[in-house]
């Protein structure tokens, strides 16, 4: 191949050198001449020119310049005056070009460290190495080598760069490839400098093949569901779990297609077969129909088998040991249905009976809140009236057309409300009757008390009660009648200890009986109730002594035999407030009269 060859000229004379000759000649008779246009004075120029040598091995070359100045006018400067350096020799040695080749390409055997030629099998699915060894007999060093492998001449698997193989010299190579996953004979081929990089006086030795075989690895099913005498029933799916394993190294095989199967006792197939793959890592997850016509009460074997002969199958027994029908789906969609339907009709008799579809009203008998329509009190069996009522207050039948009682002139409210709005107006009447103990309280205390704090105090007193007792005692005195209250006159049950309006003790004036000789066992001071602490006599001013007071008197139940008969009480006066829209006033319901109150009883 052609190199360049340079040569340097110096003008070391007085003068400049018009177009001077640069002349190159070797042993074989080659030259070539380069003229310079102008060297001046103590100037370097150069001349550079390509020589192929026609053989290898050491070349003479000469190189001469020579400076006529032809052109100059002057003759004493027209030549070289000293031409004893216008030459130079140079010993060139030619070498041959570089001649890569591939001497030998085989499988390797990492275990052994050596290469294989004959019999050699890669497994499917599993990494492979190959051994491979490159030459140079050319009479130069080959620099940047590649080599490439490739597959079945289609796909590279793998490449090695940058390799400096010298003249006469060799590599040899252990070269890493991915797996292969096609089962049966392959060929790889190894091609050193494939794009034709380096010039070399013979291509056709850079290419060398080595055929050999994928086969498939010996490996085996490994189940772990279904489980061994798992009780099987027809038309019912049981999961499919397992691996693919080869043995020795329990790797996972992917994409083996496996067969699902149901034997009985004989060996003979129950129902259709069906197929799964296994997956990544070899895993099998899958389910399995078991059929209808299986036969309750006998042992069945469950296989999971291939086609591929390198790999085992694997059997489970399971059984048929308790022959339960699949409960049927129908049946349970229509059990369901009868839930719901249960489920909504108690939601809605429930709805009715605490909240009602309608008004609610108050039986004037028992009390009870029922609804608007009722003929009868669901509760104390009272028959309702349609032209008559019965007064809540002094128990008097009067029309329903009256607006206030004629009897004791309690006047009747209209419209109804809901349960709500009457605990809530009833909660009123409960929290005015504590205002009212809570300013008596601070008088007494000498000072304000907070909210707690007065319930505090209150519960020490002989007048506390709770609000669900104080409405029962207002709905027990509907129902059983009341009498006035000693101190104020208000009505009150006559199951009420004590009022509930002025908290008075509501206790009948003993008679006086005779002093006993001993004296009254002494006992501790009570908090007075508020009445008897506005009759007691007032404090004592500083430095005088208190006068004595009596102790209350203990407050009994009174029996309701015992109770005296009120024939024309203080009635509490009913006053009639508006109905708010949306929010109607609960009212007592006009009562018919009682089932032995026959017409003719003398009674209106």
């Amino acid at each position: 191949i052609g190199t360049d060859v340079t040569a340097t000229v110096w003008n070391m004379g007085t003068g400049a050198a018009v177009d001077a000759t640069v002349t190159f000649q070797d042993d074989n008779g080659w030259s070539e001449t380069v003229v310079l246009p102008l060297v001046e004075v103590g100037a370097v120029d150069s001349a550079t020119v390509e020589w192929t040598p026609q053989s290898s091995g050491t070349h003479s070359f000469t190189v001469t310049v020579n400076a006529s100045n032809e052109d100059v006018i002057v003759p004493s400067f027209q030549t070289d005056f000293d031409q004893t350096d216008n030459y130079a020799n140079l010993a060139i040695l030619v070498l041959t070009l570089p001649d890569l080749q591939v001497e030998d390409i085989a499988g390797y055997n990492p275990a052994s460290g050596l290469p294989v030629y004959t019999g050699f099998e890669v497994t499917v699915g599993v990494d492979y190495y190959m051994y491979v060894k490159l030459n140079n007999t050319g009479g130069s060093t080959a620099y940047n080598v590649t080599l490439v492998l490739v597959l079945d001449g289609i796909d590279v698997v793998a490449q090695v760069l940058n390799l400096n193989i010298t003249s006469g010299g060799s590599v040899e190579l252990v070269v890493n490839c991915p797996f292969i996953s096609d089962i049966g004979t392959h060929t790889i081929s190894a091609v050193v400098d494939p794009d034709d990089v380096i010039p070399e006086p013979d291509d056709t030795n850079n290419v060398d093949e080595f055929t050999f075989e994928v086969v498939p690895p010996s490996a085996y099913i490994s189940v772990s569901a279904p489980v061994t005498d798992l009780v099987i029933k027809k038309d019912t799916d049981i999961s499919v779990e397992g691996w693919v394993k080869e043995v020795g190294t329990d790797r996972g095989i992917e994409g083996v297609h496996l067969v699902l199967t149901l034997e009985d006792e004989d060996g003979n197939q129950v129902g259709v077969e069906q197929y799964t793959v296994s997956k990544g890592l070899g895993r099998i997850f899958d389910s399995f129909t078991i059929p209808l016509d299986i036969v309750c009460g006998k042992d069945y074997t469950f296989q999971v088998a291939t086609n591929e002969t390198y790999v085992l199958d694997e059997r489970v027994n399971v059984v048929s040991k308790e022959c339960v029908e699949q409960f049927p789906f129908w049946l349970l969609l229509l059990i369901i249905a009868i839930i719901i339907v249960v489920v909504v009709a108690i939601a809605i008799t429930a709805y009715i009976r605490i909240f009602g579809l309608g008004k609610l009203v108050e039986c004037g008998e028992c009390g009870a809140f029922i609804p608007e329509d009722s003929t009868a009190c669901p509760k104390c069996g009272v028959q309702f009236e349609t032209e008559t009522a019965k007064c809540s207050n002094c128990q008097a039948w009067v029309p329903l057309s009256v607006k206030e009682c004629p009897e004791c002139g309690v006047e009747f409210a209209t419209g109804e409300v809901e349960m709500e709005d009457y605990k809530a107006k009833m909660r009123m009447q409960y929290d005015e009757v504590k205002g009212k103990v809570k300013k008596e309280a601070e008088a007494q205390l000498g000072k304000a008390l907070t909210d707690e704090e007065f319930e505090g105090w209150w519960k020490t007193q002989v007048t506390f009660v709770t609000f669900e007792n104080w409405l029962k005692q207002e709905e027990d005195m509907r129902k059983m009648g009341s009498k006035p209250c000693p101190s104020c006159g208000t009505l009150n049950s006559v199951t009420a200890p004590i009022c509930h309006k002025c908290g008075s003790p509501m206790v009948e004036e003993e008679k006086p009986r005779r002093p006993s000789k001993e004296p009254p066992e002494e006992k501790p001071t009570e908090e007075v109730p508020p009445k008897e602490r506005a009759a007691a006599p007032p404090p004592a001013k500083p430095g005088e002594q208190p006068p004595p007071t009596a102790a209350p008197a203990a407050v009994q139940p009174v029996p309701k035999k015992t109770l005296p008969t009120v024939e024309r009480p203080v009635p509490k006066k009913v006053v009639k407030k508006p109905v708010v829209e949306g929010k109607p006033t609960v009212v007592p319901k006009k009562v018919a009269r009682r089932p032995e109150e026959e017409e003719g009883s003398g009674e209106p």
